[in-house]
């Protein structure tokens, strides 16, 4: 901290007064007036540091805002939208896409209760309208009893992202430096699949962790990430 003025907790009382003076009571260290004026006054990051030397560094210029450009766009999305032209659609009609819960998900009469405590206190929500059973596992770089493996989650991004690189007119991509970003929200596969210990096998990290996500789309589209 002394290379940026400050070398104690001491100096917070330099501020007392327009004066300069510390407040009554605060004892001020040595460095109130500063040996080094403020890297901050020569439009430099006081935190900027070269991380061999740690010494500071002067920083490159760097633009407040990079431009970006959205390219291409695929989407599963409940009410049986699968397409970018069904999603504007969906937003035009304004419909409620809503609806009680499948019989393929859980027996909602069994779990539905307005007064029992800890039961589920809504009958609709918001489904996919997608079989998991459906995914090709040939067309992709995996046998197919790893697919049955496979957590929805990353056979719906093996589609979705394939769709999307359509959608944006690229063919090229296989060993290019793309990086590839995945925001997930739970892991109920690999939570569903502790309560069935014969369930595990040798694809249960892989297919079933979250962290797997974005790894999966990497290695299945030899995506090899900014450099």
């Amino acid at each position: 901290m002394s290379s940026v003025g400050l070398e104690t907790l001491e100096h917070r009382g330099t501020n007392g007064s327009l004066s300069g003076q510390p407040e009554p009571g605060v004892k001020a260290g040595s460095s109130v007036c500063l040996e080094e004026p403020c890297k901050q006054s020569r439009g430099e990051n006081p935190y900027d540091l070269d991380r061999g030397t740690g010494q500071h560094q002067a920083n490159d210029e760097v633009p407040s805002q990079v431009p970006i450009a959205i390219v291409g766009m695929a989407v599963r999305l409940p009410g049986g939208v699968r397409s970018t032209d069904s999603f504007w659609d969906l937003l035009l009609s304004q419909k409620d896409i809503s609806r009680e819960v499948p019989q393929d998900r859980y027996n909602i009469d069994a779990f539905y209760s307005d007064t029992q405590p800890r039961a589920v206190k809504a009958r609709r929500g918001y489904f996919l309208d997608h079989d998991m059973a459906d995914t090709d596992p040939s067309a992709f770089n995996m046998m197919e009893n790893e697919t049955g493996h496979l957590d929805p989650q990353q056979r719906l991004l093996l589609e979705v992202v394939w769709e999307c690189m359509e959608n944006a007119g690229q063919a090229d991509w296989r060993g290019k430096d793309i990086g590839c970003y995945v925001g997930s929200f739970s892991e109920d596969w690999l939570e569903m699949s502790f309560r069935d210990p014969l369930f595990m096998s040798r694809y249960h990290v892989f297919g079933a962790s979250d962290f797997a996500l974005s790894n999966r789309i990497s290695y299945e589209y030899d995506l090899r990430g900014p450099r």
